[in-house]
């Protein structure tokens, strides 16, 4: 490879594009208000998690690191009419430099609308926030060939960010099953 070619390939991995950087990108607050439309009212539903919930969780993500915390919320859209409108979660995950805290947007069948990156600390993962990233999750449901590794394009020199973020799509679906539609899913 000439230098030319090892200089460019530095500047497309290295360059430190500034709508890009790790850190706080949202609150909770800004996450919730692009979530949900400005004419919804947002209530907050808090669930508490027992043990057979936690192992369920664990056995299906795959990761006992991810079930730790012995609560969640999820936060219901509402239109004027009361109606709900779309269910959104909260969760952070464990990236390759420190946690990565993300929200996702469920509509009322189960299926993945939204999903935005609030905070991360990833050096090579920062990739983890573009929309051509987190629009593959857009559709999803839980099943039990949920999010193989074929249907998810990992970010290359980040396969742990993006990893994370598929585990936490699926934290929120796992939990949206088993607290709001009242079914745990088969595995």
């Amino acid at each position: 490879m000439s230098k030319i070619k090892y200089l460019i390939l530095f500047l497309i991995l290295f360059h430190p594009f500034s709508n890009m950087k790790a850190g706080d990108i949202l609150t909770a607050q800004e996450a919730l208000k692009k979530i949900f439309s400005e004419n919804s009212t947002i209530v907050e539903k808090k669930f508490i998690l027992n043990e057979k919930i936690l192992g369920k969780l664990a056995m299906i993500s795959n990761s006992a690191a991810e079930s730790n915390s012995l609560s969640c919320k999820f936060y219901l859209g509402k239109t004027k009419d009361n109606e709900t409108t779309g269910y959104a979660f909260i969760g952070s995950v464990a990236g390759k430099w420190g946690p990565i805290r993300y929200i996702v947007r469920i509509n009322p069948s189960g299926r993945v609308n939204d999903v935005r990156i609030m905070s991360h600390k990833e050096k090579y993962g920062k990739w983890i926030v573009k929309r051509n990233f987190l629009d593959q999750f857009m559709n999803s449901h839980f099943s039990n060939t949920f999010l193989s590794e074929q249907d998810i394009d990992y970010i290359t020199s980040a396969t742990i960010s993006s990893k994370a973020v598929e585990a936490g799509v699926k934290k929120a679906l796992i939990l949206f099953n088993i607290l709001i539609k009242k079914r745990a899913p088969n595995k």
